[in-house]
Parts: C-alpha cells; sequence; structure tokens
C-alpha cells in the first residue's frame, strides 16, 4: 500500500495482481507512508524527522566544510559563517546570530584634516564604517599641513619635517654640505648673471663676518689705490730731501 502517493509503500497491506492497482506500490521501504516528503532517497530536512528513512534525524551535510552542516549553519554556503565565528565587517552575520557585524573592527580610520591622504595616527576609530574625513592610513607628522606626509619630498628651505622622518632640514643629507665643503648658499648665483645676487651677497657679507677677507681682484680703488698713493708721495719727498 502507498498511501501518500510516494512510489514507496508499507507492507501492512498487499494486493497480487498483474498491475498495480492504484494507492499501490511494488516497493514496500516507506518509512512514513504517511508522509509524502519522507521515503528511502529523499532530501533530509532540519526539522526533527528522518525524510531519508535511515533511521537518522537532520542527518544533513555540511556543504562548506565549516564543521557545521546545515541544520546548525546560518550558511552552508560560507566557510567564514558558523556559530561562534569572528565578526567581520563585511555586512554577514558571521556568527550566525542574527545580528551584522556586530562587534567587528576594522583596521581602523584615522583623521585626515589637510586631505593629503594620511591621517593623524594619535586619533583611531575601529568601525566597519569610516567616519566623514576619516581615512585608514596613518602616519602624518602635521595634519593641518598638506605637504606634509609620509615620504613627501623634502624641502631643505621650510624648516618643517616633510616627510616625518623625525630628522630637520638641517639634518638631511640631501641638505647639508657636498664633499667640496661648498655650500647651498655659494652655489645660488654666479658671476655675470642677473638672477640670486641679493642671495650671493648675503653670503658675501657672511663670510666678511666671520672673519674671511673679499681677494683683492687687481682692479684699483679702495684700500688698493690708498697703498699705490702713499708710495708715490714717499718718492716726491725723497727727491726734494736730495
Amino acid at each position: 500500500l502507498d498511501a501518500d502517493g510516494d512510489g514507496h509503500g508499507v507492507s501492512t497491506e498487499t494486493v497480487l495482481s498483474c498491475t498495480a492497482p492504484v494507492g499501490y506500490s511494488s516497493l514496500d521501504d516507506d518509512c512514513n507512508d504517511g508522509d509524502p516528503a519522507t521515503y528511502p532517497g529523499a532530501a533530509e530536512l532540519c526539522d526533527g524527522s528522518d525524510q531519508d528513512c535511515d533511521l537518522v534525524l537532520d542527518n544533513v551535510r555540511d556543504a562548506d566544510g565549516d564543521g557545521f552542516d546545515a541544520c546548525s549553519d546560518c550558511d552552508d554556503g560560507d566557510s567564514d559563517s558558523y556559530p561562534g565565528a569572528a565578526e567581520s565587517c563585511d555586512g554577514l552575520d558571521n556568527n550566525c546570530n542574527g545580528v551584522l557585524d556586530e562587534g567587528a573592527q576594522s583596521s581602523g580610520w584615522f583623521p585626515d584634516a589637510d586631505g593629503d591622504g594620511y591621517g593623524n595616527s594619535v586619533y583611531v576609530d575601529y568601525g566597519c564604517e569610516a567616519p566623514a574625513g576619516w581615512i585608514n592610513r596613518g602616519g602624518d607628522c602635521d595634519d593641518l599641513e598638506g605637504t606634509v606626509y609620509p615620504e613627501a619630498p623634502e624641502d631643505c628651505l621650510d624648516g618643517l619635517d616633510t616627510d616625518c622622518d623625525g630628522v630637520s632640514d638641517e639634518e638631511e643629507s640631501i641638505c647639508a654640505e657636498d664633499d667640496s665643503g661648498d655650500s647651498a648658499v655659494d652655489s645660488v648665483d654666479s658671476p655675470n648673471d642677473s638672477v640670486g645676487d641679493s642671495a650671493e651677497d648675503s653670503a658675501k657679507e657672511s663670510r666678511k663676518g666671520g672673519g674671511e677677507e673679499e681677494p683683492d681682484c687687481g682692479c684699483g680703488g679702495g684700500e688698493a689705490a690708498s697703498w699705490v698713493g702713499l708710495g708715490l708721495l714717499g718718492g716726491l719727498w725723497r727727491r726734494r730731501r736730495k
């Protein structure tokens, strides 16, 4: 007899016939002839019943291999989602408690007040979404100056640690004197040009103040002319005495 019409009957009632009567089956292996969803080979459901007639309740498979079958896993197609899993900032219920991203932490957001792409690491927010004006990269040593950030081009004249390496302009190797001893000021200007004269004059004044004398150009005037004049007067004085 196949009372539920699922193609599987029970042997409690049999009929001998050359053809199957209506409501009967040649198979007598149904474990529940009152439920058309229960028969050998049926899909197992998480309902506390033995749909496939293997004498095991809810023996569903673990499709994603995370150790939890489909009856206990809230997403048996995602191995990162199962009861007790750590929540991630992914908009999913990783730990299967019905709440999305609760307690999850990002790598950190930092305020970027000057908009240079680097935030102030003194302040950090670990929420899943970045607050307005915050970014996920820190390291800015001056978040109020847009030209100052890690690995920024160093400016030897601005007095700032432009690249945030903790080294001042005076200590930067690119700003120090070269092997010949010529300073950056000495190379600002060259003779006979029209650019940088004020800087060159300042450099000369600095050398005088440090005890360095300007070389005699042999062009007359100044102290050189005074010595020549005294020499001529001395010769005339000697001639008169003779």
